[in-house]
């Protein structure tokens, strides 16, 4: 433990194949390290080891390592890099100290998960784009991240941990997929910007809802866009009904809401996928989960044929 820390001017370590476990606060504070080299007989990275090493921005993980430590890459570039898509991204990175990531974030295509509390605090982000390879969005992962707008929720995603977009003030519109089982409590506690929460759950009453999940939305000026035809099945539905405005969705490919499928509907998909465009209708045309090149293709297919 903290064998080589505060050793600042290290640039560069090669691990050999003998090593089994880096212990806690090995490299801690060794700001000059950029490069660092894991074998495969590494199965442990312990509590802060690679804490404050802000020159590292990437690192490859082998296959072996099973168990990271809290904080082990506080303070670092470090956000995504195991191998098997697995997205380590702890509390004190970006929550508490260390860099905290803004702008545009784009999650790598073959992440799984999205950590409790990876990015909490993170009042700086604008957007998210989270791959169809995610199943779960942790506990608190965006609380607090005030500047995102839009989010939507690739159809991958199966749960949606407590708290997970508590205190996004600044969200105004939301797309969930009909992936999705449980949705924690307080999942969306405080979005007091939001207008528009588009639901392709088409069972509502199969899903598992915690406690106060839309706690402080304006549920009379934010509207529940819900699949057509599943209308009076959220008007049932404990806390879906508390909506004051329940509308259907239209049918795949009436992405400006118009209720017809039409010409109109390929500049609004461009629009979306240019500009960032708010979806008032349904843009995820071949129901993958996400709006992309994809679904300009599919819009097509229904136009033609």
């Amino acid at each position: 433990n903290g064998a080589f820390s505060g050793c600042s001017s290290l640039t560069g370590v090669t691990i050999p194949n003998s090593v089994t476990s880096i212990g806690e606060y090995v490299f801690r504070d060794c700001i000059g390290l950029t490069s660092v080299t894991i074998p495969n007989s590494v199965t442990t990275i312990g509590d802060g080891a690679f804490y404050n090493c802000s020159g590292l921005t990437s690192m490859s993980i082998p296959n072996s390592v099973t168990t990271i430590g809290n904080g082990a890459f506080s303070g670092t570039g470090i956000y995504n890099n195991h191998p098997n898509g697995v997205f380590y991204v702890d509390k004190w990175v970006c929550g508490y100290k260390g860099d905290k990531p803004s702008g545009n974030l784009i999650l790598q295509s073959d992440s799984r998960g999205i950590a409790n509390s990876a990015f909490w605090g993170c009042s700086g982000l604008t957007s998210v784009t989270i791959p169809n390879s995610v199943t779960s969005i942790g506990y608190s992962a965006f609380r607090g991240c005030s500047g995102l707008t839009i989010v939507t929720i690739p159809g991958s995603v199966t749960s949606v941990g407590g708290s997970a977009f508590y205190g996004c003030s600044g969200l105004t519109s939301v797309t969930i997929p009909n992936s999705v089982a449980v949705i924690g409590n307080s999942a969306f506690y405080n979005c007091t910007g939001l207008t528009d929460f588009y639901s392709r759950i088409k069972e509502p009453n199969n899903v598992e809802l915690g406690e106060g999940v839309f706690y402080d939305v304006n549920k009379f000026d934010c509207i529940l866009h819900v699949p057509s035809g599943t209308v009076d099945l959220y008007n049932a539905a404990d806390q879906w009904k508390d909506f004051e405005h329940i509308v259907p969705f239209g049918e795949p490919g009436d992405v400006n809401g118009d209720g017809i499928v039409s010409g109109a509907d390929v500049t609004a998909l461009y629009n979306v996928l240019l500009d960032g465009a708010t979806v008032a209708g349904s843009a995820d045309v071949n129901g993958d989960g996400v709006v992309s090149g994809a679904d300009v293709t599919a819009l097509y297919n229904l136009l033609l044929n």
